[in-house]
């Protein structure tokens, strides 16, 4: 489980950096993000950094991090960390702003 944790710590850095320049550089597409999560329920009270921290699972993807993650077990209606991860990164595919534009 180490490699998990460690991988957690990174990616906590990593995503609130990741929202911070979303917030601040593409406010209207922090803002849409924001307005969808909130109306679709996935994130009742507006996007957080678990978000930007899903998005940074796949980065992990060949990892044993990632295998572990992937292998966590939940019942509904728990999500389980891959369940959150996927649904972000489904989520994420409506962002109008890519990296880099």
């Amino acid at each position: 489980m180490q490699h998990k944790y460690m991988a957690e710590n990174l990616m906590g850095e990593m995503g609130e950096a990741l929202m911070n320049i979303h917030k601040y550089q593409f406010p209207e597409d922090y803002q849409s993000l924001n307005s969808y999560v909130k109306r679709n329920g996935d994130y009742p009270n507006g996007v957080t950094v678990e978000f930007y921290k899903n998005m940074f699972w796949g980065g992990f993807n060949k990892t044993f991090a990632y295998a572990q993650m992937k292998a966590i077990k939940t019942s509904s209606p728990i999500a389980s960390p891959y369940d959150k991860y996927y649904r972000d990164n489904y989520t994420a595919g409506f962002l109008k702003k890519l990296c880099g534009n």
